[in-house]
């Protein structure tokens, strides 16, 4: 009997090891550091209550997500906002064989007049169309933004008037390499 039991715990260890490399392992997104995933193609994530799948990695460094049924392709190092999720790449892994192809991401969700910037990336505020740029990310999480030609230092967790808009640095992610930096910036219209 105790043969038996052997025997039978074997098997059933050999069968879930071989579905595991099959591919039928649930985890598709594991967590490297605070906001910071690794995701294999076709893998999905929910990031409170909003759910990304990394549906390809290019040959190139892009990526395409889709964030509750709206794909983007997103450019290395880029950090684009997708459906209320800002999502930057950090590495890429691409594998002739789509089902090997992983990247490790930054995401981080956003709320309204939030946009998730990495040095350089411009957005527009408004019918005035009022230019919003982060320049840098500091060590200590200092946000350098230029809101319409005035550059202003905001500290993590700070808000500054600048040209009629309210500037919040929400969140801050330092990197050694200036352009995997990026920050979560509010930016809200003061109407007088």
């Amino acid at each position: 009997m105790r043969d038996r039991n052997i025997i039978i715990s074997a098997v059933v260890l050999i069968l879930a090891m071989g579905l595991i490399s099959m591919g039928f392992n649930q985890s598709t997104a594991y967590v490297v550091k605070e906001n910071r995933y690794d995701m294999k193609v076709g893998g999905v994530l929910d990031i409170n209550g909003k759910m990304l799948k990394l549906e390809n990695v290019g040959s190139g460094g892009n990526i395409v997500a889709n964030v509750d049924g709206v794909s983007e392709t997103i450019t290395k190092y880029d950090a684009a906002n997708v459906n209320g999720l800002g999502v930057q790449i950090l590495r890429t892994d691409y594998q002739a064989e789509k089902a090997r192809r992983t990247a490790r991401l930054r995401i981080v969700r956003l709320d309204d007049d939030e946009y998730f910037l990495n040095p350089g990336k411009k957005v527009y505020l408004g019918s005035a169309e009022i230019m919003l740029k982060l320049e840098n990310v500091g060590n200590t999480g200092s946000a350098v933004v230029n809101v319409d030609g005035v550059v202003v230092t905001v500290g993590l967790g700070k808000t500054k008037e600048v040209n009629g808009i309210e500037i919040t640095n929400k969140n801050a992610f330092y990197e050694s390499i200036i352009i995997k930096r990026s920050a979560v910036i509010k930016a809200k219209l003061i109407f007088g």
